[in-house]
């Protein structure tokens, strides 16, 4: 007989992080029929050694290189026997009567394959937790500052969804807390292993929705989410492969970002969004060559940065076409 529900951590090079984490989650499972995954994706800071000697019940599987989030997530979810699947990621960490809540919501909404939760920082600060689906007009609207003027208008005010307090129908939501119905992987299928960083939950939903299934946000549970700490573990370290908030691995996030509008949406349109972002960056680029002293000199240096990645993730992965 399966679980009730699986919960599936992918790791690396995160120790503490995930140390914490599966200590909330012990403390959130303690009346429900759950079993617990750790991927270890070759970390090297002992993280799967840790898990062996201090959480005798997780099932730890150690994989012997990194292959990204949505592989390392799959690996668990073929062995996993839960009715629900709860993705979570190791600088995430749910309050204790969490996980229930959200088992009562997707059993209200019959149809809802896939289940987010609000975002917080460490702080308590909300982050962006729901989406629409990314776009050329969402990334013209954003990268033009026009988003920031129309905040009240649907059609104007960028991809993110406001911090509403109802639970609500969404594109998509974020990874980092993740709960999919069963039925939904097997009509489906697994996460797109294409993707090693970035965009696979985002087209995962876009699946599930082409498919007849809903995707809810449900901000009644809250999660603290320290954004960005995997990813930073898997930086080469060099600082121009880090994005500007300092959280995310542009070179991860183009490639993928590109195969998504590609095998979506077709080779058109994946230029088409590329080339939004080679003009922004040039704007950008153009407007600090009157801008003197360390602020400008960095600015164009971004910019010089991002379209060279740009041009070279095109050429590289064939405007996204390595599917």
């Amino acid at each position: 007989m399966g679980q009730e529900i699986s919960i599936i951590i992918v790791s690396y090079n995160v120790k503490d992080l995930l140390q914490k984490c599966l200590t909330r989650v012990g403390n959130c499972v303690r009346n429900l029929d759950c079993e617990i995954f750790v991927v270890d994706n070759n970390s090297g800071d002992g993280s799967a050694d840790m898990v062996a000697d201090s959480f005798a019940t997780v099932r730890l599987i150690r994989s012997a290189k990194n292959i990204g989030f949505a592989a390392g997530n799959n690996l668990a979810i073929r062995q996993a026997s839960g009715e629900l699947i709860l993705l979570l990621n190791p600088d995430s960490y749910l309050g204790d009567g969490s996980i229930e809540a959200m088992l009562g919501c997707m059993r209200k909404i019959s149809r809802c394959g896939i289940l987010g939760v609000r975002q917080v920082d460490e702080n308590g600060v909300f982050q962006p937790s729901a989406r629409r689906f990314p776009g050329i007009w969402w990334k013209l609207l954003s990268r033009s500052g026009l988003a920031n003027y129309n905040s009240k208008s649907r059609r104007l005010s960028g991809p993110d969804f406001t911090d509403c307090s109802e639970t609500c129908e969404a594109d998509w939501v974020v990874g980092s807390c993740f709960l999919i119905r069963r039925r939904l992987l097997d009509e489906i299928g697994l996460l797109d292993e294409r993707y090693f960083l970035y965009f696979e939950e985002v087209d995962f939903c876009l699946q599930a929705k082409r498919a007849g299934w809903k995707v809810f946000y449900f901000p009644q549970v809250s999660v603290t989410h320290i954004a960005g700490q995997s990813a930073i573990a898997a930086s080469d370290e060099n600082e121009n492969a880090v994005s500007r908030s300092g959280k995310q691995l542009v070179r991860y996030r183009t490639k993928s970002e590109l195969r998504y509008y590609r095998k979506n949406f077709g080779f058109c349109y994946t230029l088409g969004a590329a080339s939004v972002e080679l003009v922004t960056e040039l704007a950008v680029w153009t407007r600090n060559l009157v801008r003197h002293g360390e602020q400008g000199r960095r600015k164009r240096a971004e910019a010089t940065f991002a379209i060279k990645l740009i041009i070279a993730t095109l050429i590289e992965d064939q405007c996204g076409s390595k599917l």
